[in-house]
């Protein structure tokens, strides 16, 4: 078994000593180097190899949050747990949900602490955890310290700028962007570099939601323009001309009794596709779609699979296929079809269509 290192950082002397003394039965899992600040802890992060550091926020000299702006760019995968006596139940909660920071309140319960920093420790080791500094997280930090100050935040190629006063968010800025609009699109940004300087220069504010609303509604913002890349990139490649050609097929199958057919991307309810293409009903069905998948899930009851029929009135049908980012719904006469054509020659042939067209 090897050895960690665990690096904790606080400007009490005694509190060290005792959690050095406390934290020896756990020598065979790991082994505690301390520093009494920021800038103590750097220079034992630059000359060890550290595993997990547990930092204090308020220190002399330099403290946790110069600290942690410093690892997000020269050590993001190192994991940390935060230490402090000015926190909430709400407040660590919110910060649990953030990411990658554990935190716990003083005075420290020893047995606790051993605890987060094995958890720690573990969860570091395992391929699908999240290393490094979130900005989420670290800026419900500042919050809850009340602290003034300007982050300058780097991510790539984009620069931005978030200004707080005791703790609140007054304005954000990124190119000519600002307000809102800059602050929902900083705080979703991976991989970030922070630089911290304690002045303000804002004095109006031009921030209009809450903090932990803008964190919400900024990942809210990036999921949905991620998965929308994501369907634009399949779109790119699927060959829209072959699906055409199914539809072709399959309308001279059914006959009359077609009436509409769409393709459409769940994401958006954008029809691909079609045959006397109705937006509106694609749109219905995409919602009604999600809402009854949501029910099932929700019921535990036995998931969907391949599509679902409904009967509808004025002799209507309604048959929904689904693949993965994309549904084909098809509006049927109930009178003129055929259940054993519909379900037998012309799904199969829609499905291997369709799968045939993503992948051409």
């Amino acid at each position: 078994m090897v050895v960690k290192n665990i690096l904790i950082v606080d400007d009490e002397k005694p509190f060290l000593l005792s959690l050095t003394d406390g934290l020896a039965a756990y020598a065979e899992e790991f082994t505690v180097v301390t520093a009494l600040n920021g800038k103590e802890a750097i220079k034992v992060l630059d000359s060890s190899e550290i595993d997990l550091v547990v930092t204090d926020l308020r220190m002399p000299t330099m403290d946790g949050f110069e600290l942690l702006a410093h690892m997000s760019s020269n050590y993001p995968g190192i994991p940390v747990i935060v230490m402090t006596a000015y926190g909430t139940p709400a407040i660590e909660e919110r910060l649990q949900k953030m990411g990658t920071f554990q935190y716990l309140e003083k005075p420290l319960d020893l047995n606790i602490l051993a605890d987060k920093i094995t958890d720690a420790l573990e969860s570091s080791s395992s391929p699908d955890h999240l290393h490094g500094i979130t900005l989420a997280a670290f800026l419900q930090l500042l919050e809850m310290e009340s602290k003034t100050c300007t982050l300058t935040v780097q991510s790539q190629d984009k620069e931005g700028c978030l200004y707080f006063v005791k703790g609140e968010l007054m304005q954000a800025e990124t190119g000519k962007v600002k307000g809102d609009e800059a602050a929902l699109d900083i705080v979703a940004w991976e991989n970030v570099a922070i630089e911290i300087q304690y002045v303000c220069t804002v004095k109006k504010k031009g921030i209009g939601m809450p903090l932990a609303e803008i964190l919400m509604e900024g990942f809210r913002l990036k999921d949905e323009k991620n998965e929308k890349e994501s369907v634009a990139e399949k779109e790119e490649k699927m060959d829209v001309k072959k699906l055409n050609g199914i539809i072709k097929e399959i309308k001279e199958d059914l006959g009359e009794a077609l009436i509409s057919t769409d393709i459409w991307a769940t994401a958006d309810g954008q029809t691909l596709a079609g045959f006397n293409s109705n937006a509106k009903a694609a749109a219905l069905l995409n919602r009604v779609g999600q809402q009854f998948i949501d029910a099932i899930t929700g019921a535990k009851f036995h998931a969907l699979d391949k599509y679902y029929i409904l009967d509808l009135q004025d002799n209507k049908l309604v048959i929904c296929l689904m693949f993965p980012d994309y549904w084909w719904g098809m509006l049927l006469d109930s009178d003129k079809v055929q259940l054993g054509l519909l379900l037998n020659v012309v799904v199969p042939k829609a499905m291997d269509g369709f799968n045939t067209a993503v992948s051409a």
